[in-house]
């Protein structure tokens, strides 16, 4: 299971409510959790909205993320000390929580309380599931993943680690976005994508040709 939740950046959270310009880092690819279309939508859009509508005294500025700008890289790339919050379907796990100590008592940032769960899934292609618990006897699967970004283990991706464990004997093939993994399907290039279940469910619903009939959400 994937605990979603903000992750608030460099300044507490009493502080970051009164400070001039809080930087609203958004994921561009975690619909409907987050994504753009002609503005911020989904939970973080509504977030969004709700932090404009409500606060006063500051700036909220926009900040598209992908996938491998988040949390460390979302600090340090682009607050630079200014007070940040990171939205998007982000999980909440031990070894982040353990990544934002600092050895010297400096504030680095810190997660709000879980407000969803979701379940790692695989959306592939309905021809393919009984190959995928076959040991490779009736054929390689080609699963496409996330890959972790450089030099910060604590930010890998959970889904690619717990995809990994469960089938060693699959062929996993590094993906830029959720567009390259669309991409990737509908040309045969790889036969599932592995991510969170909401937005595996969006993805077959809105993005793929006939989604509903060729793929399934298989549970691994």
């Amino acid at each position: 299971m994937a605990a979603i939740a903000l992750f608030l950046s460099l300044f507490p959270v009493t502080q970051a409510a009164t400070a001039d310009n809080i930087v609203f880092g958004y994921s561009v690819d975690g619909s409907p959790v987050s994504s753009f279309s002609n503005g911020v939508i989904g939970f973080c859009g509504s977030v969004y909205q709700f932090l404009s509508s409500r606060e006063k005294g500051h700036t909220l500025t926009l900040r598209p993320l992908n996938v491998d700008e988040r949390f460390e890289v979302f600090a340090t790339k682009y607050l630079k000390g200014k007070a940040g919050i990171q939205c998007g379907p982000s999980s909440f796990t031990y070894a982040r929580q353990q990544a934002l100590i600092s050895p010297d008592g400096t504030f680095k940032g810190e997660f709000t309380d879980v407000f969803f769960m979701t379940s790692t899934k695989l959306l592939i292609r309905k021809d393919k599931v009984a190959a995928l618990y076959a040991n490779a006897a009736l054929g390689t699967v080609k699963i496409g993943i996330l890959p972790p970004p450089p030099g910060k283990s604590a930010a890998s991706p959970v889904t690619s680690a717990t995809i990994k464990g469960l089938f060693p004997h699959a062929e996993f093939v590094s993906l830029t976005d959720k567009a390259d993994a669309v991409a990737r399907l509908e040309a045969g290039m790889i036969d599932a994508y592995a991510s969170d279940a909401i937005l595996l469910a969006d993805m077959q619903r809105h993005n793929l040709q006939k989604g509903l009939e060729r793929y399934t959400l298989n549970l691994p």
